[in-house]
C-alpha cells in the first residue's frame, strides 16, 4: 500500500495502524514522489494526502489517471484531508479519488474506506470473470413454456426498451441522481436476466450497488461496459428472433 503523507505524525500513525493489518507500506512525503511511485510499481491502494509540498493530492491523482487512460488499470486512491470544509468530498471524487477520510484520522473511518474501495476492485474482477453473455434458444423458449409467439414478444419489446434505460442510466449519471441510476440499472439488470445471467447481468447488479452508494465516480465506466455487454445481448437475440 502507497501512503502519501508529508507529516511525520500522521506518516508513523497510518504506518502502524496498516501494518497491524498486515499491510506492506510504502511511504513518500509529496504527491509528486506519490505519482511517480505509482505509475512505476503496483499498490492494492493509495492513501493520499490533500494538501503536501511540491504537488497536493489532487493534482498528483490527476497524473495517476491520466497515465491509466493510456495504460489501462485502476489503482483505488483514498484521500486524507484534514480541511474537512463543505464541497471537499465532491472535489475529492471530481479529481479521481475512490473514498474520502477527514482528519484527525479514526481507524474505524480509515479501514471502513480501504475495505469499500478494495471491494469495489475485487467486484470488478469478479464481475470481468464472468461468463460472456450466451443465449440458449431451447433453454429460452422452454422457459416461456414452449410459447415461440410470448418468447418473440418479450425480446422485441427488450430491444426496444434497453436502449431506452441505458440513455436514462446515462441522464441521471449526468445530473448526479444516484437513485435514479440505481433505479435504471435495476429495471436493465430484470429485464437482461430474462435471456441471461452473465456480463450484462452481472454489469447492471454493479451500476445498482453504485447508484446506490451514492458515489458515481466509476459509474460512467460501468455504463459503458454494461451498454457494451447488452449490445452482444440484443446482437444474440436477433438472431435467435430470426430462427423463431
Amino acid at each position: 500500500m502507497l501512503v502519501a503523507e508529508d507529516n511525520p505524525t500522521n506518516q508513523a500513525l497510518v504506518a502502524a495502524l496498516l501494518k497491524q493489518k498486515g499491510h506492506r507500506v510504502t511511504i513518500v512525503g509529496n504527491g509528486r514522489l506519490a505519482a511517480d511511485r505509482a505509475v512505476l510499481e503496483t499498490f492494492d491502494v493509495v492513501l493520499m494526502d490533500v494538501q503536501m509540498p511540491e504537488m497536493g493530492g489532487l493534482e498528483a491523482t490527476g497524473l495517476i489517471r491520466d497515465h491509466e487512460r493510456t495504460a489501462g488499470g485502476h489503482v483505488p486512491i483514498v484521500a486524507l484531508t484534514a480541511r474537512a470544509m463543505a464541497g471537499d468530498r465532491e472535489q475529492c471524487l471530481a479529481a479521481g479519488m475512490d473514498a474520502y477520510v477527514s482528519k484527525p484520522l479514526r481507524t474505524e473511518e480509515l479501514f471502513a474506506a480501504i475495505d469499500s474501495v478494495v471491494g469495489q476492485q475485487s467486484e470488478s474482477a469478479v464481475s470481468a470473470s464472468v461468463a460472456p453473455d450466451k443465449i440458449d434458444r431451447d433453454a429460452l423458449l422452454e422457459g416461456f413454456g414452449g410459447r415461440a409467439d410470448l418468447l418473440k414478444h418479450v425480446v422485441d419489446v427488450f430491444l426496444e426498451d434497453a436502449p431506452a434505460t441505458l440513455a436514462r442510466v446515462k441522464q441521471a449519471i449526468e445530473a448526479g441522481n444516484g437513485a435514479e441510476v440505481a433505479a435504471g440499472a435495476h429495471s436493465l439488470k430484470g429485464s437482461v436476466g430474462l435471456f441471461s445471467q452473465g456480463q450484462a447481468f452481472e454489469g447492471a447488479r454493479r451500476l445498482e450497488q453504485i447508484g446506490k452508494s451514492g458515489d458515481l465516480s466509476q459509474a460512467e465506466a460501468v455504463r459503458a461496459e454494461v451498454e457494451e455487454s447488452v449490445s452482444r445481448v440484443t446482437t444474440e437475440l436477433r438472431t435467435l428472433l430470426d430462427g423463431l
